[in-house]
């Protein structure tokens, strides 16, 4: 057993697991604290969810990591009246973290103001050390997975109770500050003083470099384990309601997901598959489903569930979620739609699922075989070209790249996975080596034979 397996061992077993997330979440307040502290040294600003406190340190006899604490405790009052009984008792220990986050704070702030800030360039300089700070201390609390601190707590309780999309209630919540910031600065002091462009950088970039350091640290999990420990992360979903015994001694459905190349007869083969296990195959039909899912008509669903938005505006939107340790897989109106669509389906019965990031919304689960049908691309030129009627490779070259592009930008946004690696799927087949009833057949045998199941009925 080597050293990683060594480490794994032992920080699986609950205890040490605790313990060395607790080591890492009060890891992680310590870089948000310094960050906190070190950007009020700068003068260019806060976060914004730092700057009423920061401009408050400025006027009032309170230090900011004082204000930092009453503040959050006003935030956790909010979260206590907003859900009420679906408030958890075990969420007071934010009162705990914060409290320890707000000491830390207040010890940083005289060794901040040791470094020179003799001009703008260091004060710039300054404050981007205090926005990566901020950052790696957020991604820490996130992999950490213990506790999110009051001031995220209260945007999830928000978006509960408004089932308003996280992003659009963090958005507003940290505008609702930097606007009360800044009354309170001009009124009290004349100036801005805790709220200035350092606190608009920090709102546009930490989300950001949060993502830059998930892809930094991709298995970040294997060196603090999560799966099976306990989490007091929230959501801004309703719980769902617990299984009675019945439902948990149920034998799951037998899911088998295909992902496919453009051109490589997936579906075809898809629908084989079905036909040879009698189970009901989606694909189109996932289209109809998630419209009455999500309320949108149907062609909007198929003309957007493949198609990425871009720029500023939606990644300032999506990036609100690494705060809570949340991906854009789990946050698009329409993808959450879809999941949703998906998960309710394979808990329900045996079926067969047609792309749609359905391996990745099914990740780990009990009795679902994923499976990759890729083609020489000759091979697939000769089918597009038939099948959509063709009149140039170039064309169907154009075509085949287009939507395997795509694909994968969708998988990559939304699942923060990489489409058609070997390693998400548990049977890659090439489909110009054998007939398509004959790969249906291959797919049927491994995939039964992996599960352990008869064949199943729909």
């Amino acid at each position: 057993m080597n050293f990683a397996e060594r480490w794994t061992a032992t920080f699986d077993k609950p205890i040490p697991n605790m313990l060395l997330r607790c080591i890492i979440m009060i890891t992680g307040l310590g870089f948000v604290a310094f960050a906190v502290a070190l950007s009020r040294a700068t003068g260019l600003g806060t976060s914004p969810i730092s700057c009423v406190p920061a401009v408050l340190s400025y006027i009032t006899p309170y230090t900011i990591g004082a204000i930092t604490f009453f503040m959050n405790l006003i935030f956790i009052a909010l979260q206590v009246v907003l859900l009420r009984r679906d408030f958890k008792i075990v969420q007071l220990l934010q009162i705990a973290f914060v409290g320890l986050f707000s000491l830390m704070i207040d010890l940083f702030v005289p060794l901040c103001h040791v470094f020179p800030m003799d001009n703008y360039a260091w004060q710039l300089f300054f404050t981007l050390i205090s926005i990566i700070c901020t950052a790696f201390g957020v991604f820490l609390e996130v992999k950490a997975s213990l506790i999110c601190l009051p001031g995220e707590g209260v945007v999830v309780a928000i978006s509960r109770v408004t089932h308003i999309e996280f992003p659009k209630c963090k958005i507003s919540f940290d505008t609702s500050l930097v606007v009360i910031g800044t009354v309170i600065s001009l009124i009290a002091m004349g100036a801005l003083n805790g709220v200035r462009e350092g606190t608009v950088v920090s709102a546009l970039t930490v989300g950001l470099f949060v993502k830059l350091f998930n892809k930094i640290f991709p298995h970040f999990e294997r060196f603090a384990p999560l799966a099976g420990h306990l989490s007091l992360m929230p959501t801004s979903e309703p719980e769902p309601q617990s299984a009675t015994e019945a439902d948990t001694a149920a034998p799951k459905p037998l899911v088998i997901t295909i992902s496919r190349q453009y051109g490589s007869g997936g579906r075809e083969i898809a629908h084989l598959v079905g036909d040879m296990l009698n189970i009901r195959v989606y694909d189109r039909t996932l289209i109809r489903l998630t419209a009455e899912e999500s309320g949108l008509t149907t062609d909007f669903v198929r003309k957007n569930e493949e198609d990425i938005r871009r720029g500023i505006l939606y990644n300032l939107y999506s990036q609100n979620y690494a705060y809570i340790g949340a991906t854009p897989s789990e946050t698009d109106s329409l993808f959450l739609a879809q999941a949703r669509t998906i998960t309710r389906l394979a808990d329900h019965e045996s079926c067969v699922l047609v792309g749609r990031n359905a391996n990745f919304i099914l990740a780990n689960r009990e009795n679902c075989f994923n499976v990759f049908i890729h083609a020489p691309l000759e091979n697939r030129i000769e089918r597009v070209m038939k099948r959509d009627n063709l009149a140039s490779r170039e064309e169907a070259i154009s075509t085949i790249e287009r939507i395997d592009h795509e694909r994968q930008n969708n998988a990559r946004t939304y699942t923060n996975k990489e489409w058609g690696h070997i390693t998400d799927y548990h049977l890659s087949v090439d489909s110009s080596l054998l007939a398509p009833e004959e790969t249906a057949a291959l797919i049927v045998d491994v995939a039964l034979e992996a599960t352990k199941q008869h064949s199943p009925q729909a």
